[in-house]
């Protein structure tokens, strides 16, 4: 390849990554289409939760409505300020490319439509991936391998299994954008590309608010390795002709600033971010305060003893004493400094913004899943009301079989590809200048990955979305394999592999490359919500036996769909789960494991006039479920639940109005109204077993001892 042509090896390039693009885009949607569950003429039931709330007002947008300031059917009777919840921006993109390309190739469903769309947007991330990788490690096929590994890893494809529509599906490859620009940046010194990387951090936020936790760790990360080098610096004072800095103050502090700027301006000019506080969020306080810290200490100079100063670092060998003291006096003043960093970033975050309680809560759910070794306790008093419902539905821990599906072949690479540039860093340096006194350090992009991978790879254990970011720093990490094969001078004698490092890198990639498409093979396209033949069954019945307006009453995971598929109100903003959710959900379930009375009046005063069961509320008593959630591991036969579930008959303020094997639909009966001793219709005394309280122990319900 080295005798092509430079114009040619870029086409090469190109060509490469649009044939990833487009196969990685083509299997996220074709075993999709292939799935039985899925219908190109129908879309009901399709979509599940919040993406049935983006694909109600995604419809909408194509079907040239527009959306409801207040939304009253979402979050009833209070209903959703749309402007303050989102910004859209991705469902309007999607509305508007229906209207305009589906003339020209003729009429597609808008759901089927959106399956491609989706998938392609989200695919779009092995451009920037390649980017990174190649800027990092200096060479095309490194990139190309990151992009490779990352287009075929079960994290990278989860991004959208499936017909979603997740912001964070779609703000991903804008966040991997913004790494590689700002990676540029500080390494080149080039202001133009520290604009585009706060440019596409604004975009990133708009599309995705949640991208603040990343850029929070980003942040921390990137502080935690510039205050290690600078103390390091504090205690040296190079002088002239010593080692240079990793790197220089204005290189690094002005697209850190830019960034902080970029996030300060979305969060004063995004309504939906203006309603978060976004413009004095973690992040915000954390890069204000580096930049304004970091500057003040690279002008500091410490009196030191001359005998310290690192000359040429090859010279003299520093007696070990001096090493020891300088090394002690450094890890002291880098603890001091980075705490004084990371307690003035939260006190100003504490002081004007309001992502500190999130924070709080973020890192009880870390030290609760750290305590309990990811797994959920079977008794659910021993975890707090937020972090019980925060664990099971927010950040649920991966099982051991799906943490090795979602990036088996960069699990196994990922040790070896963070140790490699630490082994060829301190054979540069070499032996005698580290005892001289010389810095072994990274450059802080290198640096910078491999915190964010080692990182990603921790955290993940503790949730299992975070799979994909993992996979996305894992890839552009194993191009240091490649750097390895081109460059095995750089590496110590033992490393080399009797001159044949090429084959073994190449080995390497293979194995994971292979790893990878094997693990795809069980990847079956789409999380199948259970039975989705049953949701269309109670969907019909909710259409035809229920009125246009009449609010519901149903589980979280189901209220996005009724909405979307019957226009029904629901009485959750299903997906927030911030703590005003989390408060109503508990008060919902709280209600429902109480007596009918309660339950009553808990869905009169909301203005409930159906109530949906669902087979598991009751049965269900394993960690994650409702009665797991609301902290109601033993029930009674009086409560509402098990009244709902075995004996509707005993209920007075609820009539049965369908029955199906999992969900049952009722009627909310009106203050004074009597429930008529006929059903409306032989749907309601339809018989399944799952309803039947024969086939059901008391010990597998847990129940109380009856008084």
């Amino acid at each position: 390849m080295t005798s092509f042509p430079q114009y040619l090896r870029r086409l090469l390039v190109v060509l490469a990554l649009l044939a990833l693009w487009g196969g990685a885009t083509w299997f996220k949607a074709a075993r999709v289409l292939e799935n039985l569950a899925f219908s190109r003429s129908d879309d009901t039931a399709m979509f599940w939760g919040q993406d049935a709330v983006r694909y109600r007002y995604a419809k909408m947008l194509a079907a040239g409505m527009a959306l409801p300031a207040q939304d009253k059917a979402l979050g009833w009777p209070e209903g959703e300020n749309t402007r303050a919840a989102d910004s859209w921006v991705m469902e309007k993109l999607a509305a508007a490319a229906y209207r305009e390309l589906t003339p020209g190739i003729g009429p597609v469903p808008f759901h089927v439509f959106l399956l491609w769309w989706w998938s392609a947007l989200t695919t779009l991330a092995v451009w920037p991936i390649y980017a990174l990788s190649r800027r990092v490690w200096n060479h095309r096929l490194a990139g190309i391998a990151s992009a490779c590994l990352w287009a075929s890893a079960f994290g990278g494809l989860q991004a959208a299994a499936g017909p979603r529509l997740s912001p964070a599906d779609a703000g991903l490859p804008w966040l991997f954008l913004t790494v590689h620009f700002m990676v540029t940046a500080v390494g080149g010194r080039q202001l133009w590309r520290a604009l585009l990387a706060a440019g596409c951090c604004w975009w990133t936020l708009v599309i995705w608010p949640a991208a603040t936790w990343f850029l929070l760790l980003m942040m921390a990360l990137g502080a935690a390795i510039d205050f290690h080098h600078l103390s390091f610096d504090l205690v040296t004072e190079l002088r002239p002709g010593a080692t240079a800095r990793t790197i220089q103050g204005r290189s690094l502090y002005a697209p850190v600033a830019l960034l902080v700027l970029a996030m300060v301006g979305a969060g004063l000019t995004v309504p939906s971010l203006q309603a978060r506080n976004a413009a004095w969020s973690l992040p915000v306080c954390f890069g204000g305060v580096w930049v304004v810290l970091g500057g003040f200490l690279r002008l500091v100079r410490l009196p030191l003893p001359d005998r310290w100063r690192v000359t040429d670092g090859t010279a003299v060998l520093m007696p070990f004493e001096f090493r020891w003291r300088r090394w002690l006096i450094s890890i002291g003043l880098y603890a001091v400094t980075f705490a004084v960093l990371v307690v003035t970033a939260l006190a100003l975050e504490r002081w004007r913004g309001a992502q500190f309680s999130e924070f709080v809560q973020l890192v009880r759910l870390a030290a609760s899943k750290l305590m309990h070794f990811g797994q959920m306790p079977l008794l659910p008093y021993a975890l707090n009301e937020d972090v019980r419902l925060l664990w099971s539905l927010v950040a649920r821990s991966p099982e051991a079989a799906a943490w090795w599906l979602s990036a088996a072949g960069l699990i196994v690479l990922t040790p070896l590809a963070i140790a490699l540039p630490f082994i060829q860093t301190r054979h540069v340096v070499g032996a005698i200048a580290i005892a001289s006194g010389a810095r072994v350090t990274l450059p802080f992009e290198r640096a910078l990955l491999a915190a964010l991978t080692a990182a990603f790879g921790l955290l993940w254990l503790l949730a299992a979305r975070l799979d994909v970011c993992f996979a996305w720093a894992a890839a552009v990490m194993a191009g240091s394999l490649v750097d390895f094969a081109l460059n095995v001078g750089r590496y110590p004698p033992l490393w080399r592999l009797g001159n044949r490092p090429r084959f073994f890198a190449a080995a390497l990639l293979l194995v994971a490359l292979a790893a990878n498409l094997a693990a795809l093979r069980v990847y079956s396209g789409k999380d199948d919500p259970p039975n989705r033949s049953q949701l269309l069954a109670l969907v019909k019945q909710i259409r035809y036996r229920t009125e246009p307006d009449a609010p519901v009453a149903a589980p979280p995971q189901l209220s996005g769909a009724l909405l979307a598929d019957t226009g029904r109100p629901v009485l959750w903003r299903t997906g927030a789960f911030d703590g005003g959710e989390r408060a109503a959900l508990l008060e919902f379930y709280g209600a429902l494991f109480d007596s009918e009375e309660k339950l009553t009046a808990y869905c009169r005063r909301r203005g409930a006039r159906y109530l949906v069961q669902d087979v598991e509320t009751l049965t269900a008593v394993d960690p994650g479920r409702a009665r797991y959630n609301s902290n109601r591991p033993m029930v009674s036969e009086d409560c509402a639940a098990y009244r709902l579930h075995f004996a509707p008959e005993k209920l007075r303020s609820f009539q049965l109005v369908y029955t199906g094997p999992l969900y049952r639909l009722y009627r909310v009966l009106a203050a004074g109204e009597q429930a008529p001793p006929v059903a409306p219709t032989p749907l309601a005394e339809a018989y399944f077993p799952t309803w039947d309280r024969v086939n059901y122990s008391a010990d597998r319900l847990r129940l109380l001892p009856k008084k």
